[in-house]
């Protein structure tokens, strides 16, 4: 096979970042950020709804600095 003179693409640092591809960033982002969200929420109510001992279990996880 014989190699053809094409150019390479430019590296990705060449680019400067669109507005386009940062607003589709963070739409992504905000999407896993609503769906972690709706899924500890859920987990809060469901919590509520088993007992005192799970609600507080759920309310020290909610607390910690991992569920802030």
């Amino acid at each position: 096979m014989a190699q053809s003179a094409r150019p390479l693409s430019p590296h990705l640092q060449v680019y400067r970042p669109q507005l386009t591809s940062v607003m589709s960033i963070s739409h992504r982002a905000a999407g896993v950020a609503l769906a972690v969200g709706t899924l500890l929420l859920v987990y809060w109510i469901v919590a509520a709804a088993s007992g005192p001992a799970a609600f507080a279990s759920a309310q020290a996880f909610i607390g910690s600095w991992f569920g802030l």
